[in-house]
Order: C-alpha cells, then structure tokens, then sequence
C-alpha cells in the first residue's frame, strides 16, 4: 500500500484574506495594534488618523510581500532560535514602515529596535487574539 507525502514549506491556511470584508477586518486588527502599540511603547508615536491609516497599509503590504521572503531568507536562523527570530522580522518589517513613513512625511515614528521590537509584540498580540475571537465565532455560527 502506497501513502503519498505531501510537505508543504508554506501553509499559509486561513491567513490569506479571500474576500474585502477579510481584508478590511484585517486592516482594522492592525489599526488597532499600531495605535494600542503607540499608546504603550514610549518609542513609537502616531500623529493622527490619517498617518495611523497609511502606516497601516504599508505594514500591511510589508507584511504580504516582504515578510514571506524574509521568512524564506532567515529560515536557518528561525529554525536555530525555536522561532523567536519571528519577532526580530516583525520588528524589523515594523521598523521599515516608520522609515517608510518618514520617508512620506507621515507622522508615524518608531524610536530605536527595543521599541520596534515590543510594539511588533503589541501588534501580534492583537492579531492573535482578533483570529482566535473570529474563529470561535466561525465555529459557533457553523454549529
């Protein structure tokens, strides 16, 4: 009896948003996690709702884009660390959108690594809890 064995380097499951609704809701957790992430961490500042807004799509684009391949790149390094090099790439990614912000003339800023790091930990946390509370509620509502 033959068994095929499938490996799948990248399982994104249901991290990757299908509809706008999916898009939205995941642009709001991050909204909230950057401003959550502002109001805590002393090193990271956030001068209005419009600057939150953009430092949110281009966090949110990093991390479609950029943070897969830095995934791939530092793969050794994860693997090495038990996973907690993770969070140097979501500080680093975190990192990027203030200088990208900058960059734009946003008022979006993030003062130094020990704040990027924390507030990527902020930011997580949220993500985190908003996807354990939609899927209860997907649970709940499929039952």
């Amino acid at each position: 009896m033959r068994r095929d064995i499938r490996v799948r380097v990248f399982d994104f499951g249901d991290s990757v948003p299908r509809s706008p609704r999916e898009i939205l809701v995941r642009f709001l957790v991050h909204a909230a996690g950057l401003w959550l992430a502002a109001g805590i961490v002393p090193g990271i500042q956030v001068g209005d709702v419009a600057s939150l807004a953009a430092a949110t799509a281009i966090f949110g684009l990093l991390n479609a884009f950029v943070r897969p391949l830095a995934y791939l790149a530092s793969a050794c390094l994860i693997v090495l660390t038990l996973g907690l090099f993770i969070f140097v790439i979501h500080a680093g990614l975190l990192a990027v959108t203030a200088w990208i912000c900058g960059q734009l003339g946003l008022a979006f800023s993030i003062e130094g690594f020990w704040s990027a790091l924390f507030g990527s930990l902020i930011v997580s946390l949220v993500s985190l809890l908003a996807h354990v509370l939609q899927r209860s509620r997907r649970r709940d509502s499929a039952a």
